[in-house]
C-alpha cells in the first residue's frame, strides 16, 4: 500500500473519531491535519527515496530534513491551535496529526 493511499485510509477513521469529541470542527480539525500528516510523511519519503546508495553525508541530511518536515508540521498543529482553539479543537487536531504520522512512520520503517 502507498504512502498516500495509508494516509487517507489513516485519515479517515481519525476525522471520524474527531467528530466524536469534537463535533463537525473536531471533524475538520482532525481531517485536515491527518491530510496534512499524509503530505508531509509523503514529502519526507520520497526525499529518502531519492539517496539511493548515497555517501553517509547525503543520506543524513535527507534524513534530518524529513524529520524538520515533520517537525515543522507538529510546532504547525500548536501555532493553528492557539490562533484558532474554537475552529480547530486541540485535542481532535492533535489525534488527527499524530494518529497518521506515526502509522504511516512504521509503514516507512517496514517498506525500508
Amino acid at each position: 500500500m502507498t504512502r498516500s493511499k495509508a494516509g487517507l485510509a489513516l485519515t479517515l477513521p481519525a476525522a471520524l473519531l474527531g467528530l466524536l469529541f469534537g463535533g463537525w470542527p473536531g471533524m475538520l480539525s482532525s481531517g485536515s491535519f491527518g491530510l496534512l500528516a499524509t503530505l508531509i510523511q509523503m514529502a519526507a519519503g520520497h526525499r529518502m527515496k531519492q539517496q539511493d546508495q548515497a555517501p553517509l553525508r547525503e543520506f543524513m541530511l535527507r534524513w534530518v530534513s524529513g524529520m524538520g518536515l515533520r517537525l515543522f508540521g507538529v510546532v504547525l498543529v500548536g501555532v493553528v491551535i492557539w490562533l484558532d482553539s474554537a475552529r480547530f479543537p486541540p485535542i481532535p487536531a492533535a489525534m488527527g496529526y499524530v494518529g497518521v504520522l506515526v502509522p504511516l512512520l512504521f509503514l516507512e520503517a517496514r517498506q525500508a
